[in-house]
């Protein structure tokens, strides 16, 4: 369905319900679940990010989440 839907609009919705689906997962302690849409959700974004772009901030927000609750070191980058 994601990949299909055309309208921006569905795209933003489809996005936000995902993001809130991997934060209920990351939540309950299914990090790696939580990780799975996380990384499936990007894999697939290669169309107008512009307009997409508040909600792919909440997505990669709650990727560093999952990452902190998970304890993995990659949610603190290193210069």
């Amino acid at each position: 369905m994601y990949e299909q839907s055309t309208n921006a609009d569905t795209h933003i919705r489809i996005l936000n319900n995902l993001t809130i689906t991997a934060k209920y997962f990351s939540e309950l302690g299914y990090y790696a679940k939580a990780d799975e849409i996380i990384k499936k959700v990007k894999d697939l974004q290669t169309f107008e990010r512009g307009y997409l772009s508040t909600a792919l901030m909440f997505l990669e927000v709650e990727h560093i989440y999952d990452q902190f609750r998970w304890n993995k070191p990659e949610a603190i980058p290193f210069g």
